[in-house]
Order: C-alpha cells, then structure tokens, then sequence
C-alpha cells in the first residue's frame, strides 16, 4: 500500500477567503457566524462576496457561487503544492468534489424566475450551474486536469468522502496525485427553510449560544457555506518533487446506518469510526484528538459522544470546529480535514468556543477540548461527518515521520 500525504490547502470560508486568513481567525477563535440578513433564521456564516474577484466575467456567469468558490480554493491548494500542471502530466492527477446541493443558488434563481415570469425565463446557464458534476467539470478545465474527475453527494459527509476516496485511490496505486475537496454555497431563503422545518437549525437569539455543541443549550446547527481542498500525494513522488508536506493520511473509514433518514444510528456512527482505525492499523489510544461531526443538535451531539466514550479509553480531546465556522454541509469534512492537517503541521488543536465546563450536558461524558487551544503532542488526529441518510465517515491523520 502506497503511503498517501497532504502537500497543499486551499480554503474559502466564512472565516477567511484563503488558506491563511482562514487559519489566523480560527487560530485566534474568531467566530465567522453573524447576524442573519434572512428572515428564516437567526444567524449564518457566509463568505465575503469579494472572494470571486481573480474570476473572470464569464466564470462568473458560468459558474453557480459554490462552483466559483470550489476553484477558487482548488487553485490556492495547488499554488500551495507547488504543482506544475502540464501536458506532460495533467493525464495522470485526478480531482474529486463533493457536495450537498451543488448549484443551488442557480437553481432557486431560476425557478423563481420562471414561476414569476413564466418558464421562458429560464436560460441556458440552469444546467452548467446547477449539476454538481460541473464543480469538477469546471475545476478539471480551470486547471488543465485530464486524468479523472468524480463529484460526490453524500449529505454532510460529501467532502470527507471525497478526500477519503482520493486517499484510497493513490492507497491502491491507480493514482499519484488528487485534488479533492468539498464546496457548499447554500445560505438561501430556501434551504435555511427546509432545515428549520427539521428543528435542525439553531434557534437561538444569542450569538454566543448560536452554535455550541455538547451545550444543554444546544438548540441546533448555524448554516454556512465556503469550500476547501486538498492536494493528496503518494509519498514518493511528494518527496521526489521536494514537497513541503502538512500531514499524513493514515486511515479512512466509512459506514451506512440503514436506520433512518434522519436520526444517527450508534452503531453504524461507532463502525465509521473503527473501520477509519483498522484501515491505519491504529489502536484506539493512539488518538490524541477528534475533530467531531459537532452539529450542536440534540441528537448527534448525544449519539457521537456516546460513541466515542465507548470506543477510545485514553479520553482524547474531542472538540467541534463547526461552533467557530458554521454548519458547511458537504463543504463541511474537507474544511475540517484541511483544518486538521493545519494543526498537525502546526503544532496546536482548535477547541469548541463558547461553551465552558459548566454548560456540558450532562448525558456527555468524553474529554472536550473548550474555549482554549491546546498544544499538539503529535497523536493521530481523527475528523467525523455523519450525514443525513446514515451516510458515515471519518478520517484518520498523522504527523509525516519518513
């Protein structure tokens, strides 16, 4: 089995329209969640609108705003790599995308206009910005990339999947280098509804307790969007290019709960992540830190930490990212795995902001990571999504010792 690093990170989010600007506010607990300006709900995380700016008009008009986001940050992950794509190589590198709901600011703005103005409103452009393929369609043609491209919709666990299946891929040997990643651009009217109507989304009137997984408070997820990815390399050829490298991918695991649609199952949430574990060969006390699936929802929150507590006896720290950036979707895995790798490289675990010691549940009973950042001992780091449809996976990271 090939060994599989991480060389570059690119990120959109609404903490920061690059890699760096995400990580300085993250790293300094800035929250990106604000006020709403929809009447559905109470507050999101969105992107700074200026991010698009290197696009040209017509990506602009040919691209849905999670499709521009997507290359945006596939761009930034491969300038970060230091790769050279050309014909001499764009045959044998891959990208794979994963996403919730894809274009779907496209399409609400068409259907809206053709049921105010009739159907013959709609233009051409429905198809080419609305179709989750044409996230790496267009990534694929932005970058020169010819060899396969693939998009994933798996929920929430949409990004970690692809990330997961690009490690797999160069695991296997078919092969050398993929850029994968997730994008989600889905703060609209229309969306934010069919969430609330779940009691899926936060309700709270507080910015402080809007998203605060493991709280009694917890009411429910922030919705946010943005995009994040990352160049994966067999190791040989990362060190025969002299690649500066963030972490190593070790493991990977995924599971399906076949229990309910929307409700997280225990076993399936505990399979994930024991299949991420005996992928990597890794006991379950070698893990330091777990970045959770957090979703601030009653349910998940209960049903992961449950999880948890059974499956690893060293208590690792455990902690959720999502109560700093929001809720992403299926942007939502690859921001946290590029995230993870940031830490791993850079010596210091995120925790859960705004919650103390105090607000915990009481029914929760695993070793959380709150309010402060603590020090990287060089553990595996371990990242969960857990989707809607009982759609599972996880990832398993690691300091690159060679």
């Amino acid at each position: 089995m090939n060994r599989v690093v991480v060389t570059g990170i690119g990120i959109v989010s609404p903490n920061g329209i690059s890699r760096e600007s995400t990580w300085e506010s993250v790293v300094n607990l800035e929250c990106g969640i604000v006020s709403s300006r929809h009447e559905n709900t109470n507050f999101v995380a969105e992107v700074d609108n200026i991010f698009n700016k290197p696009l040209s008009t017509k990506q602009k008009r040919y691209m849905d705003r999670c499709t521009q986001m997507a290359v945006i940050a596939a761009r930034e992950a491969v300038a970060d790599a230091k790769l050279d794509i050309n014909e001499g190589n764009n045959k044998d590198m891959a990208a794979y995308i994963g996403s919730s709901v894809g274009g779907i600011h496209a399409l609400a703005d068409e259907f809206g206009a053709a049921a105010v103005n009739g159907i013959n409103e709609m233009t051409m452009l429905v198809i080419p910005r609305n179709l989750i393929n044409m996230i790496s369609a267009n990534i694929s043609i932005d970058l020169g990339i010819k060899g396969e491209t693939l998009a994933y919709s798996l929920a929430c666990a949409s990004g970690t999947v692809a990330v997961g299946e690009a490690y797999r891929k160069i695991q296997n040997g078919y092969q050398k280098i993929i850029v994968a990643g997730g994008a989600e651009a889905c703060v609209i009217p229309e969306v934010i509804e069919a969430f609330r109507k779940l009691r899926a989304l936060s309700s709270s009137s507080s910015l402080e307790k809007a998203s605060i997984p493991f709280s009694n408070e917890r009411s429910g997820f922030v919705m946010s969007e943005g995009s994040a990815f990352l160049v994966l390399e067999e190791l040989e050829n990362a060190i025969e290019r002299d690649a500066s490298i963030y972490c190593e991918i070790e493991g990977y695991g995924s599971s399906t709960d076949a229990h309910s649609l929307l409700a997280p199952d225990i076993s399936g949430v505990t399979r994930c992540m024991e299949n991420a574990l005996m992928d990597a060969q890794c006991a379950p006390n070698e893990v330091e830190y777990i970045n959770a699936h957090g979703t601030s929802t009653q349910l998940n929150d209960l049903t992961e930490s449950t999880a948890i507590k059974n499956l690893f006896n060293n208590d690792p720290w455990v902690a959720a990212t999502k109560s700093i950036h929001g809720h992403a979707l299926g942007a939502a895995g690859a921001l946290e795995t590029a995230l993870c790798s940031m830490m791993i490289k850079r010596n210091e675990l995120l925790p859960t902001i705004n919650v103390s010691n105090e607000a915990v549940d009481k029914k929760i009973d695993v070793n959380l990571l709150l309010g402060k950042i603590a020090t990287y001992q060089g553990g595996k780091i371990l990242n969960n999504s857990f989707a809607f449809g009982g759609h599972n996976a996880s990832l398993l990271l690691s300091k690159f010792e060679n």
